[in-house]
């Protein structure tokens, strides 16, 4: 697949199922994302994966950095503990920000995007299955303490890598003339 294919067909997988991803895939997906945009050469991000039973039992562990988990519905908490199990491989994306007067906050957030972007288009050309999600676990400081990470860094999203367990999702196609113009100087 050309890269340019990949990238205009990317598709959100939710349903991945399948072993782990392999060892050297996941070499090739980290080495795309490191070579994201990177100003001052911060290098603002690392990774950490999940994979077998740690997704188990860091999702219950998760589930105990819930507000007032214990009061939720066993659906509710049986939801916060599988949240984990929706692919073989879990990654953990995130940010390290660090202070520079030259590169903001803002811009060491999106060069941790722009690697994110770009493990979800190599896994598309390598034929894996990828989601980026953010949601509760994100933003939740107590489960980023128990992922290691310092008051300095931040989840810039959790990618959900397998192989993909249905046809991909029909997409609208987008009319570019509706999200793109040219600015012309005044006369």
């Amino acid at each position: 697949m050309k890269t340019i294919d990949a990238i205009a067909q990317r598709v959100s997988q939710p349903k991945l199922t399948g072993d782990a991803v392999a060892p050297e895939l996941l070499e090739q997906l980290l080495q795309c994302a490191l070579r994201a945009p990177d100003h001052a050469r911060l290098r603002p991000w690392r990774y950490i994966t999940v994979e077998g039973d740690n997704r188990r039992i860091l999702g219950e562990q998760f589930l105990q950095c819930v507000e007032g988990w214990q009061s939720l519905t066993e659906e509710r908490q049986t939801k916060f503990k599988n949240m984990l199990m929706r692919a073989p491989t879990i990654m953990f994306c995130i940010a390290k920000i660090t202070y520079n007067p030259k590169v903001p906050r803002e811009e060491q957030l999106m060069s941790a995007a722009a690697g994110i972007q770009s493990m979800l288009i190599a896994a598309r050309e390598l034929g894996l299955g990828a989601m980026w999600r953010t949601g509760d676990m994100a933003y939740n400081r107590r489960f980023m303490d128990i992922l290691g990470l310092s008051q300095q860094e931040e989840l810039a999203g959790i990618l959900y890598l397998g192989t993909p367990d249905a046809d991909d999702k029909k997409i609208p196609q987008l009319e570019t003339a509706d999200y793109h113009s040219q600015w012309h100087a005044p006369k």
